[in-house]
């Protein structure tokens, strides 16, 4: 066979380029070439000398900038740096939305990662949805530079999983972001309607379990469980646990919103709740403190908006009403204080 020249068929079936400082560029899908014999992973690229293109050096995906005012858990951020660390680490982050900051503990732990292993990967998959996923994966085709994403038929998620399962790629960290159902990573994805290719293996599964690291954020338990396991997991539940010390009631709850919104970031969830369980005396002077005016902009100037005030007002209000309901609530709290 002659030099730039090609053959689908006869004992000498192959691609030869004698010099080519361009593309090359298939036509047909994976399961045609497949089906001619072919295997991508097996094909070799020899550029003209002095043309072959570097490999890129490790980076980050991370799509949000750090934040300088970041009031950290660092008892949880030690525990996810030294997680990650680990070889095909798998670590989860999981509680209720809007609490506990779990993308922004994941954020932050990836920034320290990158400062720590500058030659570390770090990539950031959306997991909210399929296209989201499928999105996140060729951007990681595109960062790492991976050969062959361009070709018609390519399937992505495969050439992304051979390049994080090979050991000339690096240290990788992926942080898997926002797992809340965890379905259609585990089905079966329909065939591609242009190339008809076979159904894929679920997409959770082209993530090598025994190469790099994961960290997973979630609301629920359950499905990010199911990715790193009953050990691996770190739950957010301080909200909870407020809520629960505040006996559910909305006004208590709205006065810590706002004493935590109105000293964010120096106060957290995880500080407040602490401060409220240090002592009585800590309890009392936190519940006594007012909501800021800016947050009072529905209330009656002349009412009292703590709630240490309004509870001594509806007293004085029943013990004056009613002297013996009064009576029977001062005997409840001696038995039961709270």
């Amino acid at each position: 066979m002659a030099p730039n020249s090609s053959s689908s068929h006869g004992p000498n079936f192959g691609l030869t380029i004698g010099q080519n400082n361009g593309d090359i560029f298939f036509t047909g899908t994976t399961s045609w070439i497949a089906a001619q014999g072919m295997s991508i992973h097996e094909t070799h690229w020899h550029g003209a000398p002095g043309h072959e293109k570097a490999p890129p050096s490790p980076s980050s995906m991370i799509p949000f900038p750090r934040d300088p005012d970041f009031v950290g858990r660092p008892e949880i951020l030690v525990q996810i740096n030294k997680a990650l660390s680990e070889p095909a680490a798998r670590i989860g982050l999981a509680g209720i939305g809007g609490v506990g900051r779990k993308s922004q503990l994941a954020i932050e732990a990836s920034y320290r990662l990158r400062l720590q292993n500058p030659h570390t990967w770090v990539f950031w998959i959306y997991a909210g949805s399929a296209n989201r996923f499928k999105q996140s994966f060729e951007k990681i085709a595109t960062q790492t530079g991976i050969q062959g994403q361009i070709y018609p038929g390519t399937n992505v998620f495969e050439l992304v999983e051979a390049w994080l399962s090979s050991e000339e790629s690096g240290k990788w960290v992926i942080v898997l972001d926002n797992v809340d159902d965890d379905r259609f990573l585990r089905e079966r994805a329909a065939p591609d309607s242009r190339t008809q290719e076979e159904p894929r293996k679920p997409l959770i599964n082209y993530i090598p379990i025994d190469q790099g690291a994961v960290l997973v954020t979630g609301r629920n338990e359950k499905p990010v469980v199911k990715i790193v396991g009953r050990r691996n997991l770190i739950q957010i539940k301080h909200l909870l646990e407020l809520v629960k010390e505040l006996g559910f009631l909305p006004l208590a709850i709205c006065q810590a919103a706002a004493f935590i919104s109105y000293f964010s970031p120096r106060c957290s969830v995880s500080q407040y709740l602490e401060k409220f369980l240090n002592s009585d005396h800590s309890a009392i002077m936190l519940l006594e403190h007012e909501v800021p005016e800016e947050d009072s902009l529905n209330r009656d100037w002349e009412a009292e908006s703590s709630i240490v005030m309004t509870w001594q007002l509806a007293f004085d209000h029943i013990a004056r009403a009613q002297p013996p309901a009064a009576d029977l609530l001062s005997l409840m709290c001696f038995f039961d204080r709270n």
